[in-house]
């Protein structure tokens, strides 16, 4: 066994000359008998440090931009960093990857409000936000929280080709518009 859980810990064992003879009767020989290379006795183990979790883990972002081209493509995974546009409808999930943090305890808010699983977001067991059939509603800034870290992705949603606003959606988009200064 190990002589440690955790932090580099060392296996250790017994490790004897013995020379098998007629009918298997044994037979101890000493290490002059023995060949000169004798096997380890002693090997490393549990080399893992044994800081489990971070209060402040690494979250892995990336700050890249993507564009949805392919309208047909209904599931896009994403990673958080960045920004993203997607088409209306499709289903996105945005990973949170992170060191040394217990994934299963990711929390995701959009917009500085915490999201719960429900029939539009799920939240997966390694913290991945799951969102389903995305419109216009959707779009916004998603916040993955470990810990004391957070990472952002802005998410926009674009009407599919041949697919148009109504006029409440046109609305609602200049009103959360920052107006420009000359």
């Amino acid at each position: 066994q190990c002589s440690k859980t955790c932090g580099g810990g060392v296996k250790t064992r017994l490790v004897e000359c013995k020379q098998v003879m007629a009918q298997n009767h044994v037979v101890q020989r000493p290490a002059s008998k023995c060949p000169s290379t004798k096997p380890p006795d002693k090997k490393p183990c549990n080399t893992k440090s044994c800081v489990l979790e971070s209060e402040r883990p690494h979250i892995a972002a990336s700050n890249t931009s993507y564009v949805q081209q392919n309208p047909s493509k209904k599931k896009v995974t994403l990673k958080i960093g960045g920004q993203a546009v997607v088409f209306w409808g499709t289903q996105i999930k945005i990973k949170c990857p992170v060191k040394r943090f217990n994934r299963t305890k990711i929390q995701w808010a959009k917009d500085h409000n915490y999201i719960s699983n429900s029939k539009k977001y799920k939240i997966s067991k390694k913290g991945a936000l799951r969102i389903q059939d995305v419109t216009h509603r959707d779009s916004g800034i998603y916040t993955c929280v470990a810990g004391l870290s957070t990472a952002n992705l802005m998410l926009s949603v674009k009407p599919r080709p041949g697919e148009f606003l109504s006029s409440e959606e046109i609305e609602r988009q200049n009103t959360n518009r920052v107006p420009e200064h000359a």
